[in-house]
């Protein structure tokens, strides 16, 4: 990504948050989220979010209508050749539209529209086929903790890269999970559903934080689709989290 060579040692927290955006000397590539002021850093979550919980809203749906209608369901198990074409291009476009992103060059929304459908398809085939009623219900559920971390930053009280919004997020999948469980979830797909969700909702989060590492404010595209890849690969998602702990 474009800041993975920005180095801000030697200087002091205040500096860097003070320090104005076009510094050549301390920001060569931009100013990253990190250092930015409260509502800058508010902003840039809350435009990743929202194209992040639109993408896994729709892939929420897809699943739903894949799994509740048989000829849906029953057009993947056909046509698995399909689902193979829509894998194939999903990690192809992934991988594309999050590769050298910069303030130069932002993923252009037509394209990461078709990476959501054709990203949609293929969970939602996945879910399909093989009827995992418990990650449709992890998808729900991980969609109302993207909808809670939207709501975390509309105040600009409590920090971002805090355990705060952790928690809060956490908090709100709990409660609904348990809300939900009487009128949507089994209790045996609630209990598997519930961890996965959490786990799903905490690791964005974190993710995020590194995002703002090494992001601009003007990079929430590319942000939202590096929180899908890192998802998907296990040691760049482990070197984030170093990264994270290292820093902070």
């Amino acid at each position: 990504m474009s800041y993975q060579t920005f180095d801000a040692r030697g200087f002091t927290e205040t500096a860097l948050e003070n320090a104005d955006e076009g510094n050549s000397t301390l920001f060569p590539f931009g100013k990253p989220v990190r250092w930015s002021n409260t509502r800058t850093q508010m902003v840039f979550i809350r435009k990743t979010y929202t194209v992040f919980a639109f993408q896994l809203l729709a892939i929420t749906v897809a699943c739903l209508l894949f799994l509740r209608k048989e000829d849906w369901r029953l057009f993947v198990v056909r046509h698995l050749w399909l689902w193979g074409v829509s894998l194939f291009f999903t990690f192809l476009l992934l991988v594309g539209l999050t590769y050298k992103s910069n303030d130069e060059f932002q993923p252009p929304i037509f394209l990461v529209f078709i990476y959501t459908i054709i990203d949609t398809y293929t969970i939602a085939g996945f879910i399909a086929v093989f009827k995992m009623e418990p990650l449709l219900d992890a998808l729900i559920l991980t969609t109302v903790g993207s909808v809670a971390v939207l709501a975390f930053t509309c105040q600009y009280t409590l920090k971002y890269r805090t355990s705060n919004s952790v928690k809060f997020a956490i908090f709100v999948v709990t409660v609904a999970g348990i809300v939900m469980h009487p009128l949507c979830f089994s209790l045996f797909d609630g209990l598997i559903a519930l961890p996965i969700a959490i786990a799903l909702t905490a690791f964005f989060i974190l993710d995020s934080w590194y995002l703002m590492q090494t992001l601009s404010s003007t990079e929430y595209w590319a942000a939202a689709m590096q929180l899908h890849l890192d998802l998907v690969v296990p040691l760049k998602s482990l070197h984030h989290m170093c990264e994270i702990s290292a820093t902070d």
